[in-house]
């Protein structure tokens, strides 16, 4: 399939699984892929699917990984999409997440540990 963001004037190539869907957003910055997934993934909640006569809402989450910057290869860039992509389902689902993200909540965390265990001593 091919969709367009808005955002850039390019087309952009969706191919999909039942489950996991991969979306190459060619050259753009993480914050107009993050608009871009959000865009789809309004356009998916907003579309029921028909089954006879019932109407089925379906929802999407996305995950947002950066080359190079989050991986050095296909394999890492898609491994860093699906960590996002599974904080999004984790987090309630319906919602767009980014690997960058993930890696700023990540130390974040560690610093809050680091300063629970100073306090304790």
């Amino acid at each position: 399939h091919k969709i367009r963001c808005g955002r850039c004037a390019e087309k952009h190539t969706f191919d999909h699984a039942p489950t996991r869907g991969i979306v190459f957003l060619g050259s753009m910055t993480e914050e107009t892929a993050l608009v871009c997934a959000d865009k789809l993934r309004r356009a998916v909640a907003a579309a029921p699917v028909r089954f006879g006569a019932a109407a089925i809402a379906i929802t999407a989450s996305f995950g947002v990984a950066e080359f190079p910057r989050d991986a050095r290869s296909d394999d890492e860039l898609i491994a860093a999409a699906d960590q996002a992509l599974y904080a999004a389902k984790a987090a309630g689902r319906n919602q767009v997440r980014s690997f960058s993200s993930l890696r700023s909540h990540d130390a974040k965390d560690n610093a809050d540990v680091r300063q629970h265990q100073l306090k304790r001593k």
